[in-house]
């Protein structure tokens, strides 16, 4: 069975062989680290945004949202999701950057897992944005895969998909993907 956590609390969600589960953890990548590996500096972990992501027993990795300037550039911060395990760390710019780049990063309000057609994990976050003219916020999913060799990716069919429906909830971002 997959589980979804929100800010800790573990909610069943869809039938799966494997029990992945995220939960809520005190145990940040340090801004030093996150700035080695993100290309990004004044780093900002959001508040209650940081989760160990386990499959059962086995810790797989530590998942984080935060924002914080690329390096060398002006600019509003960008959004960013991290995955740290044992010695390989994934970061992926989010609001801000890319497709959101004309929107300024706010906040992450939400993490969880949902289901995922293949076998890798995907991790939907719904981050607070600001354009000029009005505040949203927008869904990102990303994909995890279960080796360690493989780098988390920004699941760009999914997260359109997510947005075109307006998921603002993790589980309305389960339910937009199971359509």
């Amino acid at each position: 069975m997959f589980l979804l956590a929100l800010a800790g609390v573990v909610i069943a969600s869809s039938a799966c062989s494997a029990e992945p589960r995220l939960r809520l953890t005190a145990s940040a990548p340090s801004a030093q680290k996150l700035e080695s590996v993100s290309g990004l500096t004044d780093i900002n972990l959001f508040a209650r945004q940081v989760f160990e992501l386990s499959d059962g027993a086995r810790r797989l990795g530590t998942v984080a949202a935060g924002a914080g300037r690329r390096r060398g550039a002006e600019g509003p911060p960008v959004c960013f999701v991290s995955y740290f395990r044992d010695a390989a760390a994934d970061v992926v710019q989010t609001i801000g950057a890319g497709e959101w780049e004309a929107e300024t990063c706010l906040d992450a309000v939400a993490f969880g897992l949902v289901k995922s057609a293949g076998a890798d994990l995907r991790l939907a976050v719904i981050f607070k944005a600001a354009s000029p003219n009005a505040e949203t916020w927008e869904p990102v999913v990303l994909r995890i895969p279960p080796t360690s060799g493989k780098p988390m990716i920004l699941d760009a069919v999914a997260t359109r998909a997510a947005s075109l429906a307006g998921a603002v909830t993790v589980p309305a971002v389960a339910n937009a993907l199971s359509r």
